[in-house]
């Protein structure tokens, strides 16, 4: 929204810790958001996607829901649906990063990434895989992209699993923002 970041800036304390709400550090992280916090003197924090126990975080919700829905891990596999970028590789790179990370968390459990932006498209990504997959937005909120167009490429690869809601949305996620909050200061 434009001159929201500006408004802001003039009721935070300097010093105050920013917690960027985005999976990727790319062009806004790195290039708007400062600029747009001008000569404030607020630290940039590492983005929610950069967080170290955001994979900790959604292995625990992975496996519970695998357990709620009766599917063991051999047979299942987790779709992680990112946002990309046509722009440049920061995105992509932060999700591929976030894979590798979740991927050690499980014994057998394959991970693969589609995305709404670049390819290997979600839609192409989604196609075939077993009906005991789940869906995994890689988004900070649940807007269009969450809403509109996941869905959509989901359908068009016939995707038969299960969707979980974004993890920015998580109410565990809440509690770690607030615990690098509390870092931060």
């Amino acid at each position: 929204m434009p001159g929201s970041v500006e408004r802001q800036i003039t009721e935070i304390k300097p010093g105050s810790p920013v917690f960027p709400m985005f999976m990727a550090d790319g062009f806004f992280v790195s290039r708007m958001l400062p600029k747009r916090l001008g000569k404030a003197e607020l630290p940039i924090l590492p983005p929610l996607g950069f967080d170290t126990s955001l994979p900790d975080l959604a292995a625990d919700r992975v496996k519970q829901t695998l357990a709620d829905h009766g599917w063991n891990e051999t047979d299942s596999h987790l779709l992680l649906a990112a946002h990309g970028s046509a722009k440049g590789p920061k995105a992509a790179e932060s999700a591929f990063a976030f894979q590798k990370a979740l991927s050690k968390r499980f014994h057998t459990l394959e991970i693969s990434v589609g995305f709404v932006e670049e390819p290997p498209f979600i839609a192409d990504a989604g196609k075939d895989l077993p009906p005991q997959s789940l869906c995994l937005p890689f988004f900070a909120l649940e807007g269009d992209h969450c809403r509109q167009d996941i869905p959509e490429a989901l359908e068009e690869a016939g995707f038969s699993g299960s969707t979980l809601p974004p993890i920015g949305t998580w109410n565990k996620t809440a509690k770690l923002v607030a615990d690098a909050l509390t870092r931060g200061l």
